[in-house]
């Protein structure tokens, strides 16, 4: 089994995704944060059952979010990072989106609401190997 928490804020994704999910035996340790401090409080417990965190962009500050990252791999260095995006790749710059690449951050872009399927994708992987760290 797959363990995920999310911080998707307001746009709560998790009971539209719950069904989906649980037929692939992946499964939400906890409810939605709305804030990073409440994903971080819910990192702190649960991080041996937690495997992937998925972060909806627009609920949380993208500044900072390297510091939420760098938080998250200090509590699992393998846990599987997904990151929603708005828009479409084209509209970010290709630096920023190398920098997540070399953070081991999984993107999907949300142009016009994005597959259920593309995020399980990622999400079945589980945490990191020790070769997608390298």
């Amino acid at each position: 089994m797959i363990g995920i928490l999310t911080l998707f804020g307001e746009m709560d994704l998790q009971p539209i995704l719950k069904k989906p999910f649980s037929q692939m035996d992946i499964f939400f340790v906890q409810d939605n944060c709305n804030t990073s401090v409440q994903l971080m409080n819910q990192l702190d417990e649960h991080a041996k059952e937690a495997d992937v965190v998925i972060i909806y962009a627009n609920a949380v500050n993208m500044e900072a979010f390297p510091e939420l990252v760098d938080t998250i791999r200090s509590a699992e260095k393998l846990m599987r990072i997904v990151l929603i995006l708005n828009g479409r790749p084209e509209q970010y710059l290709r630096s920023v989106l190398n920098e997540y690449n070399e953070r081991n951050i999984d993107l999907i872009f949300d142009d016009d609401g994005f597959e259920a399927e593309e995020l399980l994708n990622y999400v079945k992987k589980g945490k990191l190997s020790h070769r997608d760290t390298k």
